[in-house]
């Protein structure tokens, strides 16, 4: 098995849009605009809060609007973080299947991180929790999954890192880790390849079996 395993957490561990939309959209109606649909919104997750709330405001340059709603935002998920949010089916199988060091690398914040898995009552299964505020830099950047891997005291040469998005894939094949990607969440499995997987699995059955011969 692999040094140490990294995971993304929203669409590759768990299913979080329905909670991230409300929150979204709360945001959005206290500042007196309209709701975004929910399938808009799952395709701006991934780079973070403040890039969800400009994705939400449709890139519209004011400042002081954005910067609210990224407040709003996070007093309303804060609230909602748990309403639906769950791990994908299977994925607390493949967790528990696994004996090597384990951690979470995402662009949510640390914070509500370690809260989501803290209620999924997982917490304590990682090693290292690694939100978009915990390292100077997000993902696509490798300073997040090095600055993980070190915390676990791995190399990255012998580690994998799991997501389901391409900002994902690009960051571990920075950090010299094998980069696997997951077909259930964001991305499609061919731009998943186009960005540095060495594999893309369709389920979570799969994922185990690729993780267990890495």
């Amino acid at each position: 098995m692999a040094e140490a395993i990294l995971f993304d957490l929203d669409g590759t561990l768990i299913d979080s849009v329905g909670d991230i939309a409300t929150a979204a959209n709360l945001a959005l109606q206290d500042l007196g605009l309209p709701p975004r649909p929910e399938v808009a919104i799952r395709g701006f997750i991934g780079d973070g809060v403040f890039m969800l709330l400009r994705r939400c405001l449709e890139d519209r340059d004011a400042d002081d609007a954005l910067t609210e709603a990224v407040e709003r935002f996070r007093i309303h998920y804060d609230r909602c973080a748990l309403d639906t949010t769950n791990f994908f089916p299977g994925v607390p199988e493949v967790l528990d299947q696994l004996s090597c060091p384990l951690g979470v690398v995402s662009n949510k914040p640390e914070g509500f991180c370690r809260s989501i898995l803290r209620g999924l009552q997982t917490e304590d299964r990682f090693g290292a929790i690694c939100g978009g505020d915990t390292f100077p830099e997000k993902k696509p950047s490798p300073a997040p999954i090095l600055g993980a891997l070190g915390l676990l005291r791995a190399n990255a040469t012998n580690s994998v890192f799991v997501g389901d998005g391409l900002q994902d894939m690009e960051a571990a094949r920075a950090a010299g880790c094998r980069a696997v990607g997951v077909a259930w969440g964001q991305a499609a499995p061919e731009d998943l390849m186009d960005a540095g997987a060495q594999g893309v699995v369709e389920t979570p059955d799969a994922l185990l079996g690729t993780l267990l011969a890495s």
